[in-house]
């Protein structure tokens, strides 16, 4: 078992790509990867092994014992308590057949297919919102790698281009001033409004939530369970020795009628078989239930959180200027500086914005969500504000100037009050040496 996990998440395209959240990979990779190596070991059990084995009369010899298993297992064996009779040809009625144990490698193929679909639905179309955001947390992961300064000031830069082809196209921003601030997510939909990859990310997570009510929903129909919480009531059978016998979802000893042509007269057998396959089977399936309404639980809650994080502005801005006090950008003290860190977050940022820095902040560390975000910032204030704005941002930065490799626009010269010995006039002139005042 360990080596058929080893290849499956050793190959190339199965290594978990970093650009959504935990709780949707515990959908399209972990839970994919766990249904495919069922799949694999059913498989290798069923045509290595004896998936059935058939208890023939003394009259039964050779290819008549062989013929007789296949048949069985061909054809869909049913369940009989053993204190009941053998029902008659003309009473299918009282037979609980046994429909998919044959079945059972591509009824796990498609349960990690349906798994995966909701994730290809999200890698499809977040690139239609104007940049590839799959390539901007891929940067992201390089840069929290990279050995050298050369190498994480150009990932860095790279990013930054990114983020400003993304978010400085103009584009669309409908409604008052409220309605953007409190439900800007809902004034419109699409990447005109800087919503679509947030909406795009949690209308993804309803299909995983939607797919996992879905694969419940087959297990009860293929099953033939009585019950929605039929994982339970496997795990209580599992543990009880008379029941385990008499499982009537996973029986391990079923009947089977078949027919026998000799010298023109047709006659009929029945067989008691043995379904071992069951034993693993039984096992896979309870845990695949308790596993799949763990990570609905957890996906519901994923989905709650992202969609109050995405639908309060206060909460945006309290995640970004926070990130930006941390990395010596504003002081949250200054009220002019709250003022510019709201317009970066309501005008530049806006929802898909701040969404892909917590995919940053998510799928990294702080430090380099940090950097990020700072580097975004300082392109933002380099762009947008004034000269004399830029001179007043830089002087009050509690981390001192821009970084060397983000030019700033020319700033004015200071001049000074001089007072002439000679005559007492007084003007204003640039600072040389011998007269330069001692707070220069």
């Amino acid at each position: 078992m360990e080596a058929i996990v080893a290849i499956v998440t050793t190959a190339p395209k199965t290594r978990v790509r970093l650009d959504d959240d935990t709780f949707d990979r515990l959908h399209h990779f972990y839970t994919a990867i766990i249904l495919v190596v069922f799949a694999v070991v059913v498989t290798l059990f069923q045509y290595i092994g004896n998936p059935v084995t058939c208890w023939a009369d003394a009259e039964f010899q050779g290819g008549w014992i062989k013929y007789m298993n296949n048949f069985c297992w061909v054809k869909n064996t049913y369940f009989l308590p053993f204190e009941n009779e053998i029902p008659r040809e003309y009473e299918p009625e009282l037979r609980r057949e046994i429909v998919y144990y044959q079945w059972t490698p591509f009824l796990f193929l498609v349960m990690a297919l349906g798994f995966y679909l909701p994730n290809l639905v999200w890698h499809t179309f977040n690139s239609k919102a104007g940049v590839d955001s799959d390539n901007i947390l891929e940067a992201a992961g390089r840069l929290s790698s990279a050995q050298q300064f050369p190498e994480s000031q150009k990932i860095l830069q790279l990013i930054t281009n990114q983020f400003d082809r993304f978010l400085g196209n103009p584009r669309m921003i409908g409604g008052s001033t409220k309605m953007k601030g409190f439900l800007s997510m809902f004034s419109c939909c699409g990447k005109r409004f800087g919503n679509y990859l947030i909406m795009l990310f949690l209308f993804s997570k309803v299909l995983f939530i939607a797919n996992v009510f879905a694969q419940l929903f087959l297990l009860n129909l293929v099953l033939k369970t009585d019950s929605q919480i039929f994982g339970v009531e496997l795990l209580q059978n599992a543990l009880s020795e008379r029941v385990w016998l008499n499982n009537t979802i996973f029986p391990k000893v079923t009947f089977c009628d078949f027919y026998v042509r000799r010298l023109g007269n047709v006659h009929r057998y029945s067989v008691q078989c043995l379904l071992p396959v069951n034993l693993y089977t039984e096992i896979m399936f309870v845990f695949l239930w308790f596993w799949m309404a763990l990570v609905l639980i957890l996906s519901v809650i994923a989905f709650l959180i992202w969609f109050i994080k995405a639908l309060f502005i206060n909460d945006r801005y309290r995640f970004i200027e926070s990130n930006l006090v941390i990395a010596g950008r504003i002081n949250r003290d200054r009220k002019d500086d709250r003022e510019k860190c709201l317009n970066f977050v309501r005008h530049y940022l806006r929802v898909d914005g701040v969404f892909v820095m917590r995919l940053i902040r998510h799928n990294t560390n702080g430090i380099t969500a940090n950097e990020i975000l700072a580097s975004v910032w300082d392109n933002w204030i380099n762009n947008n504000l004034p000269p004399g704005d830029l001179g007043s941002e830089r002087d009050k930065r509690p981390n001192g100037p821009f970084p060397d490799d983000i030019p700033l626009k020319k700033l004015p010269e200071k001049q000074y009050p001089f007072v002439s010995p000679e005559t007492g006039a007084a003007t204003l002139r640039k600072p040389s040496a011998p007269d330069m005042p001692p707070e220069y």
